[in-house]
Parts: structure tokens; C-alpha cells; sequence
């Protein structure tokens, strides 16, 4: 089967459009905070793996699209700006996947996360760097972007983070990760268009985790739940680059990973 077949099995971006927009309007209107959240990074250092090539841009931020949820907290988004160092990566960039993310011949995952304090530095709430998906990053993009930079240039982070009332966010540390990915067949050796079958079904993994995540915010969304349909348009980013990989490749599956692909798009198509 080649997988550009998945456009004409409806999951394109375009329906996922109409799909984030009917969920959006079940909402109603969202309840906008003018004011924002406003932190500092308490220091420039970013733990963990990218500690040496990158740093946060030492500002005061300010959250963004806040407003109150159907669970009675605050929505918000945080964009934190890092800065390229000069150290040269001893991974190859080229071949680095975002977490929660997988493609034939990458050579591992790499990722940023965020832990949230309060006046008296303790963690108010984090993300973690190697979770993918809603757990993660709001836009797998915002990592690829972050990849190309060169020495000095900088670029945005973002996460989707809900507050209770009761938390009193102040500052904020970047955390970060590098995972080697241990499956792949050597980069010099094979096909990069055809990938080994243990590829594949890592891609499909990824996918069917994608559209289980998917479904359940749907729900929420119909359901009236405003945090989730706000979710559903990082997620929208999220489809718009599984679908590249997909529509980029060969016809390569498996007759079993064929039939689970099917599968997979029909638990899709049937909560629709």
C-alpha cells in the first residue's frame, strides 16, 4: 500500500480543519485574560542534554491566549526564546527527530522541557523533556526550528500550560534531552526511502498514539471542554507532519502492518 492512499481515506488536513473548528464553536466564547501570567528564567543555563548549544534569552515573558477552561482554570501559552551557542553539536542534527516523533534513518530525539516555580521556588507544575504529543512541546516545529539554528541566531519554544488559582507561577527553568534512537538501521547502509520493517512499525506506533490522543480531546471538545479544543490546534501541526512523512514514502508496508494501518485509520474514522 503506498501511504499517500491515507489523503483519500479522509485523513487530511483539511478535515481536521473542519474538525478543530466545530470544536472550537461547541465551546462558546473563550473568556480572555488581557493581563497574562508574566515570568523570569531563573537562570540563562538550560539543564540536561543541550545544556552546552543552547540558552534562554534572559527577558521578562509574558503567557499568551489566556482565558478561563471549562475545569475552571487558566489556560495559557508560554513562549521562552533560546539563543544558539557556538559549541558544535557531537549528535547530527540533520537526522534528529523531536520527541515524540520518528522517521526512516533518524539517528535519535531530542527535546526541551519546562519546570514552572513559584516566588518561593518551589514547582508549581513541568513538562518533561522526552515526552512527545500533548505531554510535550505545543509544536513538534518549534524543535525542528530550533535544530537549524546557527551560533547566535534564536528561535521560540512554546507549551500549553493550565493554571489552578492557587498557583502563583514567578519564574521558570528550561530542562532538555537527547535520546539515540537504538531500532534504526545504519544510516549507510539500505534504502533511507524504505527503511527496515522494525521502522515502519516504530512509525505506526507513533500514528496510533497520535490518533488515540486525538479522539479522546475530540470528545472533550464536542463535550464543551475549551482547553481541549485549544489543544486541538497544536495538534493540527502535529497531522500536518505526520502526514508529510507519510505522503513522502514508498510503497514499503508489510501486509500486516498494511491491515493495522487500515485498522488504525477505521478507530479514526468511526469515533467521526
Amino acid at each position: 500500500m503506498n501511504l499517500k492512499s491515507l489523503k483519500n481515506r479522509n485523513f487530511n488536513v483539511l478535515f481536521i480543519s473542519t474538525l478543530v473548528s466545530v470544536g472550537l464553536s461547541s465551546c462558546g466564547n473563550k473568556n480572555n485574560s488581557e493581563d497574562g501570567y508574566k515570568l523570569t528564567p531563573v537562570t540563562t543555563n538550560i539543564k540536561g542534554d543541550l545544556s552546552d548549544y543552547y540558552e534562554v534569552v534572559e527577558r521578562e515573558y509574558t503567557t499568551t491566549q489566556n482565558y478561563r477552561t471549562m475545569m475552571d482554570n487558566t489556560h495559557t501559552i508560554l513562549t521562552v526564546e533560546i539563543r544558539r551557542t557556538d559549541k558544535e553539536f557531537d549528535f547530527e542534527p540533520e537526522t534528529t527527530e523531536p520527541m515524540g516523533t520518528v522517521s526512516v534513518g533518524m539517528s535519535g530525539n531530542v527535546g526541551f522541557g519546562i519546570e514552572i516555580l513559584d516566588a518561593s521556588g518551589d514547582v508549581v507544575t513541568k513538562r518533561a523533556p522526552t515526552e512527545g504529543g500533548l505531554n510535550g512541546m505545543y509544536s513538534s516545529a518549534d524543535m525542528a526550528e530550533a535544530l537549524k539554528l546557527k551560533p547566535g541566531e534564536t528561535a521560540n519554544v512554546r507549551w500549553q500550560i493550565n493554571f489552578e488559582d492557587d498557583e502563583n507561577p514567578a519564574t521558570f527553568r528550561l530542562t532538555s534531552a537527547y535520546k539515540k534512537y537504538e531500532d534504526q538501521e545504519s544510516t549507510s547502509g539500505g534504502s533511507a526511502s524504505s527503511g527496515s520493517s522494525s521502522d515502519w512499525d516504530s512509525i505506526l506506533n507513533t500514528y496510533e498514539k497520535y490518533v488515540d490522543q486525538y479522539i479522546v480531546i475530540y470528545k472533550k471538545a464536542l463535550n464543551g471542554d475549551i482547553s481541549a479544543a485549544s489543544k486541538m490546534e497544536s495538534m493540527l501541526e502535529k497531522a500536518q507532519e505526520l502526514q508529510n512523512k507519510l505522503e513522502n514514502a514508498g510503497s514499503v508496508l508489510t501486509p500486516s502492518q498494511t491491515a493495522r494501518l487500515a485498522k488504525i485509520n477505521a478507530k479514526l474514522m468511526h469515533v467521526m
